[in-house]
């Protein structure tokens, strides 16, 4: 009991003695301010005066004085405060920069590094592969004698020319063609059913990673005659034609995607053989292939291709690969600069309540108010609460009572 009453007396003590401080602080603060105040109005009336006296020499002294003034007043406000998140400001907008100052690197080449071609029949008894090279050479367009027209419509034009390839294939297979008779037949029965033609190219470049090898698939339409693959397989023809089997310009992307040129319109047909030897094999011929066509004696599949540049390799340059600028954008900008933003935000409202002298009065306060309340005395809680808010409220009295000394 006598100890409840010793730390009852303590508290009520400490309550006095916090109410004759604050009393004293707002007192102080009071005359602060009244002080202030008659120091600006006397600098008012000696500015106005200084003003009268010198209109005659100088018309625009009062203005300098004035902002002079105006600012000089400003700059002991705000001084303590500036000069205390300046150095935060200066490290956040450095760390800022250097983020950013990588965000457009410069693209490098990415051609092609290897080409293969397939044309398949499918229907729904399966698939055949009839004809399959990976003979092919990679020409950059740039290496091409001029004289060779290889883009007389100007669909180029708007293109890097360093990023143009002229693709020619051998016109025979690099395979040979080792389906037995009887299940080219069977085969045979089934080409009246959803008969589709498909014509492949397979590209494969250095970037972008997880997408270096690109197929393009295209699906000839209208096919060809049921009737016309079916003499080929049972040995009454050697032939038949493809017409507009694929687009004769095309690009890939830096994402890995392949893209038609929009305003070309030009498709390549060739003739599809079948040689009768020992062993048999197919041959792809171009039906547009001459001596001046830029392939000379490569008379197979041939294609101009835009192979656009991609970011180099790295953390930045993968992510722009995989994904696009905008991802990169939202990524960074929208979702890690925000976060930036919200974390260095008005760091100097923090300033007075993070970078106190000394806490110690403030940290006996909150213990005595958790006292008063594991005791019951809810009343004495009540003044100590209300005594820290108006200390937190007081920017003067939170820094009289966090003085160290």
């Amino acid at each position: 009991m006598g100890d409840y009453e010793d730390r009852l007396t303590t508290l009520e003590t400490k309550v006095s003695y916090l109410t004759t401080t604050l009393g004293e602080l707002v007192e102080q603060l009071h005359f602060t301010n009244h002080a202030k105040a008659s120091a600006s109005v006397k600098r008012r009336e000696g500015s106005k005066k200084k003003g009268v006296a010198e209109e005659d020499r100088d018309m625009g002294t009062e203005e300098v004085d004035s902002d002079s003034s105006d600012a000089e007043s400003v700059k002991e406000r705000s001084g303590i405060a500036i000069g205390l998140s300046s150095s935060e400001s200066s490290s956040v907008v450095t760390g800022k920069e250097e983020m950013y100052s990588s965000g457009n690197p410069t693209n490098i080449a990415n051609p092609i590094k290897d080409v293969s071609v397939q044309i398949e029949v499918r229907t729904i008894g399966g698939r055949l592969t009839l004809y399959q090279t990976t003979l092919c050479e990679k020409l950059p367009l740039e290496n091409i004698d001029v004289g060779n027209n290889l883009d007389p419509q100007g669909y180029l034009e708007g293109y890097n020319v360093k990023d143009i390839q002229l693709i020619c294939c051998q016109s025979d297979a690099s395979t040979v063609w080792l389906v037995p008779p009887l299940v080219q037949a069977r085969f045979a029965l089934s080409l009246d059913q959803q008969m589709r033609v498909t014509f492949s190219w397979v590209l494969t470049r250095d970037r972008p990673k997880g997408k270096e090898v690109v197929k393009y698939e295209i699906t000839q339409n209208p096919p060809p005659k049921p009737w016309e693959v079916e003499q080929v397989l049972n040995g009454t023809a050697n032939s038949f034609c493809m017409y507009g089997v694929y687009p004769k310009y095309f690009r890939l992307t830096g994402s890995g995607e392949v893209r038609d040129l929009e305003q070309a319109t030009d498709k390549v047909s060739g003739d599809l053989v079948l040689n009768r030897g020992i062993p048999e094999w197919w041959s792809f011929h171009d039906m547009s292939a001459s001596a001046g066509g830029g392939c000379g004696r490569l008379t197979g599949p041939m294609a101009i291709i835009i192979s656009e540049e991609t970011p180099p390799q790295g953390i930045l340059g993968d992510t722009l690969s995989k994904f696009s600028i905008w991802s990169l954008y939202i990524s960074f900008v929208l979702a890690v600069g925000r976060f930036i933003r919200l974390q260095c935000s008005d760091l100097r409202m923090r300033i007075p309540f993070e970078n106190l002298p000394s806490c110690n009065r403030l940290i006996a306060i909150c213990e005595d108010i958790y006292a008063a309340r594991a005791e019951g005395e809810l009343e004495v809680e009540e003044v100590l609460y209300w005594t820290l808010v108006k200390i937190y409220r007081s920017p003067h009295m939170l820094l009289e009572y966090t003085n160290p000394d």
